[in-house]
């Protein structure tokens, strides 16, 4: 049975995402690339497929842009290949498509062969691959830091933060905005039904106390690659690129 989920199902929902990822479990890791469990506060609709009150699959949606969407969607292991992904997707996309969405993106991690099938079968294209790196500051080697010569002779590099640069420059957002929107056009976009937003300047506002990187990474250069997906959703009957829906 598919319905809307609730505070009931949330303990379930959990419960599957750690028997998916449990890699992710001990909140360790600084990032989890293709974790298919988001904040329920960004969602737009979730759902769940149950039997007897054991949550089997899972579904939801929270909006990228007015019409663009991004889709988390995991099933027990002991549940899957019986159909309940097709279901919850299919009635995802059903709503979403009554909403007016234009397009929905997915996540997969490259290395889950059965999420990435399940993707390219259900009509979703491939738009990029990402590659994801933490770095262990409780072992890292300050020499490897160094500039080489080659960097070096273009000029002086050092190591600071937001506060520095904004304390020392007004100006610093300001030529930081200039610099982003100058390379944005070129920047890999991860859906190219939703082209990249070219942000304000107030938008742009960093706060001096924001910092940058994982404190607590807990691997060296450890990469994971992830896979975007995208799916066109126009009037039904769905069309989407590449693909016939599957």
């Amino acid at each position: 049975m598919i319905e809307e989920c609730g505070n009931a199902h949330w303990d379930g929902v959990r419960r599957m995402d750690q028997a998916l990822f449990p890699e992710y479990a001990e909140g360790t890791e600084p990032w989890s690339p293709g974790r298919q469990l988001d904040d329920p506060a960004s969602r737009t609709m979730a759902l769940v497929s149950t039997s007897s009150g054991v949550v089997q699959g899972y579904a939801a949606v929270r909006p990228t842009g007015e019409v663009n969407f991004r889709l988390n969607l995991m099933v027990d292991p002991a549940w899957q290949r019986k159909g309940i992904g097709r279901s919850l997707l299919a009635q995802v996309e059903n709503a979403l498509v009554a909403l007016g969405a234009v397009s929905v993106q997915v996540r997969v991690r490259a290395d889950l062969t059965t999420g990435v099938s399940f993707a390219l079968s259900s009509g979703y294209d491939e738009i990029h691959r990402m590659v994801g790196m933490s770095l262990d500051l409780r072992r890292l080697d300050h020499a490897r830091l160094r500039p080489d010569d080659a960097v070096a002779e273009h000029g002086e590099i050092r190591f600071t933060d937001l506060g520095a640069e904004m304390s020392e420059d007004p100006e610093w957002v300001r030529k930081l905005h200039e610099l982003h929107v100058t390379t944005l056009e070129s920047w890999p976009n991860d859906d190219p039904y939703r082209p990249n937003r070219r942000p304000s300047l107030e938008d742009f506002d960093i706060s001096s106390q924001k910092t940058a990187g994982h404190r607590n990474g807990s691997r060296l250069l450890q990469p994971v690659e992830t896979m975007w997906a995208t799916a066109a959703l126009w009037a039904p009957p769905f069309i989407r690129p590449g693909g016939d829906g599957g």
